[in-house]
């Protein structure tokens, strides 16, 4: 039986329980809510619990990738450079050789990758246990229905017992209500498909605009659908390091 893919959020596993293998997960959030951070998040833990694992994000370079990797294993802001000290080099040279025995499998836009490309070189993996599409709207591309990646997606789910996470778009707010809870099923145009996966997390920025300084610094996770319990958690949200984290024991229920 193979072993639990966790996103490494304490209070989120604890909550919901692994990820579920064999389908595909969406995950949804606002502009700067940080889904791409959590999907990162998830990444690198899965790495390091020894767990294969392809990442397509066709948002950013593959430079801009790795670093953004390096930076939130490293704690270190790696675009400012001024601030690069001999300890922050240490450690981001540590980060690096743990990343490069890593078994990671990335495509970026710089691969120009078709859809019709990236669900082909997915079937060809030998072995992954985790899969993800930073972008699902940018993934399925102009010249694919709308629903057919969702559904080469949960084949290759559910052919090789892998989690698969799909990032989606929910709209923005207008300024200053940034502290309604988003609906999962408001996707923007490119990521409707999704609203039909059997499991989906949303994710809460409340303070987006900068306007409720007391949830400053925080993200909700709210397990929508496909959990073992529903609800939501509350983490540090750290954008300098492309990462999300638990907050200290006992400082959130």
């Amino acid at each position: 039986m193979p072993s639990p893919v966790l996103t490494g959020l304490s209070d989120f596993d604890a909550l919901a329980g692994p990820l579920p293998r064999g389908s595909v997960t969406a995950v949804a959030g606002r502009p700067s809510a940080g889904a791409s951070a959590f999907v990162l998040s998830v990444a690198r833990n899965a790495l390091a619990d020894g767990h294969a694992a392809a990442y397509i994000n066709l948002q950013v370079g593959h430079e801009t990738l790795l670093r953004n990797f390096l930076a939130a294993e490293s704690s270190t802001n790696v675009d400012r450079v001024d601030t690069l000290n001999e300890g922050r080099l240490v450690r981001l040279k540590r980060a690096s050789a743990s990343l490069q025995k890593a078994r990671l499998w990335t495509w970026t836009p710089d691969i120009q990758l078709r859809p019709e490309d990236m669900v082909q070189e997915l079937h060809r993996m030998d072995s992954v246990d985790l899969i993800i599409v930073d972008d699902y709207a940018l993934a399925a591309g102009a010249d694919l229905k709308q629903g057919d990646t969702l559904a080469a997606l949960r084949q290759i789910a559910a052919d090789r017992d892998a989690v698969v996470l799909a990032t989606a778009h929910l709209p923005r707010t207008e300024w200053g209500h940034e502290q309604t809870v988003p609906a999962f099923e408001d996707l923007t145009s490119g990521d409707e498909a999704l609203a039909g996966t059997d499991t989906a997390i949303v994710l809460h920025r409340p303070d987006t605009d900068r306007t409720v300084p007391e949830r400053r610094g925080e993200v909700d996770i709210i397990a929508v659908r496909g959990w073992r319990n529903t609800g939501a958690v509350t983490v540090r949200f750290e954008p300098e390091y492309h990462r999300l984290v638990d907050h200290p024991n006992g400082t959130r229920p």
